[in-house]
Order: structure tokens, then C-alpha cells, then sequence
């Protein structure tokens, strides 16, 4: 069960996020809102010693076809942005930055198009295809995939905000936090889509066989 968290707000809107937790803000009649969730997979490799707490994926389901949503803009340019900011924070605690890559970027914008085209919000698809599912459809060989997912609706703010937004967001859960600082993923693609006055954003973690 999702938390709901309801607040009445002056003209300046300030807001915290927490890991399954929707959160909402109204002001002068106006609401908008944010929701965010997190998931990571590890492949776990097959031995006679017995493995501890192994992370099962799922079967693959069939490939679908993509959702056709053009890409804005911007969208582009909060992809970008929110790229640069993810990195920024891993810089902080001393990791690696994370590389873009065009494959997870393309997978990464489709679901956000898709969740957007079908008003939904979930790492598995209506086709029951997981964010693992949907990497390995794409013919990316990994050894660990992760994701973290936004959705905002009823804001109207720069791309650079509307990224700050998204990134403080997922450092502000824990779940998403682990994603972002994971030293094991080394790749990032992110994806933006935009439907009316909602917006989506994935970001797939992955790092390759």
C-alpha cells in the first residue's frame, strides 16, 4: 500500500520525497504531484554451493513493439540534465561516473513513453515485461540491471528545475539513492516522455557482461 501525503502550499512549493510514496501539492486550485519507484536485478551465477538470497528474473516475455511518443525537445534536455546531475552526485561520494549508453537509453525512453501512452506507473509493463525484461529484449548482455521511475504531473518548470526535481527526488529515497551510488553499475540511458501536463522518467542502471 502507497502512502498518501497531502499538503497545502503557498505559491512556493517545496517538496520531499520518500521511496513508495505518492506525494501531493495543491495551491490557488492548482495540484500537481510526484511518484517515484525503484528496482534492481543481479544475475546469479549457476554453482553446487548453495547461493545466498538469489535475486530470480522473471521469464522474458515476447518483445513488443515500442510506443511511438516523439521525443521533445525538451525531454531531451532534461535527459541530459538529469545525466549530468546523476553523475554530480555520484562525484560526491567519490564513485565513478556513469556512462550514457544508447542502448539503455532507447529502452529507458520507451517505457517512459509507454507509462505515459497507457497511464500507468510500474517497472513491469502491461505486457508483464520487467525492466530486466525489457533490457534483455533489447539485446544487452548484463550482469547487474537496475531502475529508478518518475512521474510528475500539473508542474510547469525549466528543464533544469524539472531535472532537479527528479534527481532530488530519487536522492531522496533511499531505494532510488542505492541505485544512483551502486558501485557495481558503470552505464546509464535515460528516458523522457511527455503526455499533456504529466511527464515520466526512467533511468536504467546496467553493467555489461
Amino acid at each position: 500500500m502507497h502512502a498518501k501525503i497531502w499538503a497545502t502550499l503557498p505559491l512556493a512549493i517545496t517538496l520531499s520525497f520518500f521511496a513508495g510514496t505518492h506525494l501531493y501539492s495543491q495551491s490557488n486550485n492548482h495540484v500537481a504531484y510526484a511518484k517515484h519507484h525503484t528496482v534492481t536485478y543481479k544475475r546469479v551465477a549457476t554453482t553446487t554451493k548453495p547461493v545466498q538470497r538469489p535475486v530470480t528474473v522473471a521469464p522474458t516475455p515476447a518483445a513488443t513493439a515500442p510506443v511511438a511518443i516523439p521525443t521533445t525537445d525538451f525531454a531531451v534536455q532534461v535527459e541530459q540534465l538529469v545525466h549530468t546531475k546523476i553523475n554530480a552526485e555520484r562525484s560526491k561520494v567519490g564513485l565513478a561516473t556513469l556512462a550514457l549508453d544508447s542502448t539503455l537509453a532507447i529502452v529507458a525512453r520507451a517505457h517512459s513513453a509507454d507509462m505515459a501512452k497507457n497511464n500507468y506507473f510500474n517497472h513491469t509493463n502491461l505486457a508483464g515485461c520487467s525492466s530486466s525484461c525489457r533490457v534483455t529484449n533489447a539485446g544487452y548482455q548484463w550482469s547487474t540491471v537496475g531502475e529508478n521511475i518518475y512521474m510528475m504531473s500539473g508542474y510547469k518548470l525549466s528543464a533544469d528545475a524539472t531535472a532537479q526535481m527528479i534527481v532530488d527526488g530519487w536522492m531522496n529515497s533511499p531505494g532510488h539513492k542505492a541505485n544512483i551510488v551502486n558501485t557495481n553499475f558503470t552505464y546509464e540511458g535515460i528516458g523522457v516522455a511527455q503526455v499533456g501536463n504529466s511527464l515520466y522518467a526512467t533511468e536504467d542502471f546496467a553493467r555489461p557482461r
